[in-house]
């Protein structure tokens, strides 16, 4: 059986606006603003233990499961979970007026837990206030083994929604992975966190958000907030966290198959001399691209029983004057890579492949990607995996020693982890 109540420690953030390139949390049209419905009694307390999900509402989430109230109880203590990825409050935080919380598992059905915890602070912008700072926490997630698959934003629940489905494999081989989707919801001065835990995979996260409803339509009026319509969910490029904006945190990073240890990021480089000769194939320096500057850094696997900690991958994001010296950049170095083995007797290149995603303000995402193969003696050679993603003005390269042929990212997730860094670029344009 999974559970969330896991005391998760956690780093700071950075100051800056979350999401990145200028966009909200919640973007609401007019029309997201709902009239009070009749289930909304203002006589009563906005936050309290009866205004939290019950084992019925929750069965909306899965038709097999059956609940059971584990944990309830007014304001917080040393032993009161929190969802994953967020920090457990300090005295630095925003106190809340009132504050309520419950966790529940089911007894029958799919293997499930859930976490709901509603908090009411003194304004509309206090309020707002903690939701991006949860926001930022949710993006730069610090929680061990955690990888953000998903983020989505959420319409028509309340002021503003976020949702992410972030999955947690413990550091022990063969242990259960959880599958964590956490809701982030403001309603005017009222916030609310869920955290629906599964095993096997995510729950759906717009079942996740319809399931709250209720709940927010009893808080609107009291909380001066939206009240909750039709929940909508439209994916999105996770908030910005922690680390370096524009740089891949470690929660974006899948993890190697088999692994247990954790990710670790080196120091960011700034504009390297001379860059990297990663393949032997790339030739940045040949490159005609007007390079405005370049970061480099070096992810490693750390505390693994099977991985050695030399092992990793590297990253170089180059900022370009405008799109079309991305463009040529991106020109140069293909040709490159694609004519390494015309050039280098020992080089081998195979055919490329192509994908593409979509990045911060709808920014396209465009990924090229190869494996080299370098000779190093008779019979002998080592293999390369590596990318270049382009968005906008931005250019990655990503490079990826295959270790003796077996350790290497599934193609799935070596996509997912391409298109993540060219997201994360977008969001500092």
């Amino acid at each position: 059986m999974v559970t969330v109540l896991a005391v998760i420690a956690g780093l700071g953030y950075v100051g800056v606006n979350f999401l990145g390139a200028e966009l909200p949390v919640a973007p609401f049209a007019p029309s997201s603003s709902s009239a009070p419905p009749t289930s909304a009694t203002p006589n009563q307390p906005v936050v309290s233990v009866d205004r939290l999900l019950t084992t019925e509402q929750v069965s909306h989430l899965d038709d097999e499961a059956v609940w059971e109230v584990a944990r309830t109880q007014e304001g917080r203590d040393e032993q009161a979970p929190v969802a994953v990825c967020l920090n457990r409050p300090t005295a630095e935080d925003a106190t809340p007026q009132t504050s309520a919380l419950r966790t529940m598992t089911t007894t029958s059905g799919p293997a499930m837990s859930l976490l709901h915890e509603s908090a009411l602070y003194g304004s509309n912008e206090e309020a707002a206030t903690v939701l991006t700072n949860l926001a930022r926490q949710l993006g730069g997630c610090t929680t061990g083994g955690a990888y953000i698959a998903h983020a989505e934003n959420v319409t028509g629940l309340g002021n503003q929604a976020l949702t992410a489905q972030v999955r947690v494999t413990p550091p022990v081989a063969d242990a259960e992975v959880q599958f964590h989707t956490i809701l982030i919801v403001r309603t005017g001065t009222v916030i609310n966190v869920v955290d629906v835990v599964a095993e096997g995979d995510f729950v759906d996260t717009t079942r996740v958000a319809e399931t709250l409803i209720p709940v927010v339509n009893q808080q609107c009026v009291g909380a001066g907030g939206y009240c909750a319509q039709r929940a909508t969910v439209t994916r999105m490029v996770p908030p910005i966290g922690g680390g370096t904006p524009g740089l891949p945190v470690l929660a974006d990073i899948p993890p190697l198959p088999g692994m247990t240890g954790r990710w670790s990021a080196g120091d960011v480089i700034e504009n390297p001399s001379p860059l990297p000769d990663f393949s032997g194939c790339e030739r940045f320096a040949s490159s005609s691209a007007d390079i405005e500057s370049t970061s480099h850094r070096t992810y490693l696997v750390q505390d693994d029983d099977t991985i050695p900690a030399t092992y990793g991958w590297d990253l170089l994001v180059f900022s370009t004057a405008d799109k079309k010296q991305a463009d040529t950049l991106v020109d140069d170095v293909s040709s490159s890579i694609s004519g390494c083995g015309d050039r280098q007797s020992t080089a081998e290149v195979s055919d490329a492949e192509t994908w593409t995603g979509t990045g911060a303000e709808k920014i396209k995402i465009e990924v090229t990607s190869w494996v080299v193969r370098q000779g190093t003696g008779p019979q002998a050679h080592i293999d390369y995996r590596v990318a270049l993603i382009k968005a906008d003005s931005k250019v990655a390269y990503l490079f990826l020693p295959l270790l003796d042929g077996d350790v290497d990212f599934a193609d799935a997730d070596w996509q997912a982890l391409t298109i993540r860094i060219g997201q994360r670029s977008t969001q500092v344009i």
